[in-house]
């Protein structure tokens, strides 16, 4: 059993809380010496309520929640010394209530919103099969296939054929009652692997495998405070499914209890999912009218040295990643920055991570961490126009800037009580300082309207002939 609660503001504007509860059961039986079944069920909650006062006109409130259930078969078969087959299967029950979105303050003009509940169910059985042909070379080949349904109830708009999704083309509505089918997804997900030991102390790895993915994250950037929020695949939003291809080396230095790794991957997204530009998800319950999916790519090197032993330990990585996407509809209202490619919001090229213990005896050791990544894409406003009185602002292009680059450096000393074999209670003292620089991250970047005024002066030149 598992529960957490936080909570957090900025300044006065900007209000969350934040909460997890979960729990397992697991029960594990032995047929035979290589026959094991092992049945678990398990449920989760996440749940938060956000309270968003930046502009008081618009000012709103949330409550949000995701409930998850979740029973599944795992069964592991040894018919041989040298092969491993898996196989089983599991069930998921997911339930989201959206809630609404309602005015906060008696400023606030905010029209208030029925987000709704949705209810879907994943089901999947898998096989796999790893084999060791010869001393130094196993592979691994696996098949799962998934099945999701969407329930009811609920309204499902239709809308018409040659126009973009919008109340303004709706031409139909179906209508489903408690626990009936809306919309059905299925599909293959194949896995596969090759480990070729190269030596004694190093191997190589090569992998491919297809994960279909029901259920996803909405992320509203355009926030002061990002809050991101998951949604199920619905009557219109088809389930996002990826191809990843990786391959590795790994290499260890016993005499100096060095581990060492290099990894290469190339990761394509179909049916990525993104917001039209200028659309939120806290404005309309057919969530579809803006939303479009797309294709997504992405590829990078990840490197990693680990010390696990002596008096100075830990690890260092660096790692190189590009992401981005394609939404290309065949109408204007279909694209996305135009039908062009844009970054990925989670596009960070560079990251670095180095993390070290130094133990000068067995009572006192330092600690001490440094963290950089380059910021994230970001999509800023550079100008504003106005036609009829009314102001209309103008964007970049979508992620085509970014926020500045986050360091960190972080420092601790670590004091150990007696080291008595017998004792009550074992006691630490423990000095820590994050952000020792004292570097000013940005978190994120919004901006302020201001009044400039304008003088304009006039000529008037007579030409005489």
């Amino acid at each position: 059993m598992y529960y957490s609660y936080d909570r957090f503001s900025l300044a006065a504007i900007n209000k969350y809380q934040y909460s997890n509860l979960g729990g397992s059961m697991e029960w594990r039986h032995l047929f035979s010496s290589s026959l094991l079944a092992d049945l678990t069920a398990v449920y989760g909650k996440y749940s938060f309520n956000a309270v968003d006062n930046v502009f008081p006109p618009t000012a709103y409130s949330q409550k949000y929640a995701i409930n998850h259930y979740e029973f599944k078969t795992d069964f592991i078969w040894y018919p041989g010394e040298k092969q491993t087959v898996t196989f089983g299967g599991n069930s998921i029950i997911y339930g989201l209530m959206r809630g609404n979105i309602l005015p906060s303050g008696d400023e606030s003009l905010r029209v208030p919103v029925v987000l709704g509940n949705e209810t879907g169910v994943e089901s999947a059985i898998y096989f796999s099969d790893e084999i060791k042909l010869l001393p130094r070379l196993t592979i691994y080949g696996g098949l799962r296939y998934s099945f999701y349904a969407l329930l009811g109830p609920r309204t499902v708009y239709k809308y018409y054929a040659d126009g973009p999704k919008n109340e303004l083309n709706i031409n139909d509505s179906l209508i489903f009652k408690q626990g009936e089918i809306i919309k059905t997804y299925s599909g293959p997900e194949l896995r596969g692997a090759i480990n070729y030991s190269t030596g004694t102390n190093s191997s190589l790895k090569i992998s491919y495998n297809r994960i279909r993915q029901y259920l996803f994250m909405l992320s509203n950037t355009i926030a002061i405070s990002p809050t991101d929020q998951w949604k199920l695949c619905d009557y219109y939003i088809k389930p996002p499914f990826s191809d990843q291809v990786s391959a590795g080396f790994y290499k260890d230095f016993p005499l100096t209890d060095l581990n060492t790794s290099v990894e290469l991957y190339y990761k394509k997204i179909h049916n990525a999912v993104d917001f039209k530009d200028g659309a939120g998800f806290l404005t309309t319950q057919n969530i579809e009218t803006e939303l479009l999916q797309g294709n997504q790519s992405a590829y990078g090197i990840e490197m990693m040295v680990k010390k696990n032993a002596g008096k100075l330990s830990g690890w260092v990585s660096y790692a190189y990643s590009h992401s981005e996407v394609l939404i290309n509809g065949y109408y204007p209202w279909g694209k996305i920055n135009s039908g062009y490619p844009y970054l990925a919001n989670y596009d960070k090229p560079h990251s670095f991570n180095l993390i070290m213990n130094y133990h000068t005896n067995r009572r006192l050791s330092f600690s001490s961490n440094v963290v950089y990544s380059t910021g994230r894409p970001v999509t800023y406003p550079l100008s504003i126009y106005y036609i009829n009185d009314q102001p209309f602002i103008n964007y970049s292009l979508r992620n085509e800037y970014r926020i500045p680059d986050y360091f960190r450096k972080d420092f601790s000393i670590n004091f150990e009580g007696t080291l008595k074999a017998r004792k009550i209670a074992h006691s630490y003292w423990m000095i820590n300082i994050y952000n020792l620089t004292g570097r000013k991250n940005a978190y994120s970047v919004f901006f302020k309207s201001r009044m400039v005024k304008l003088t304009v002066i006039r000529c008037q030149f007579s030409v005489r002939r």
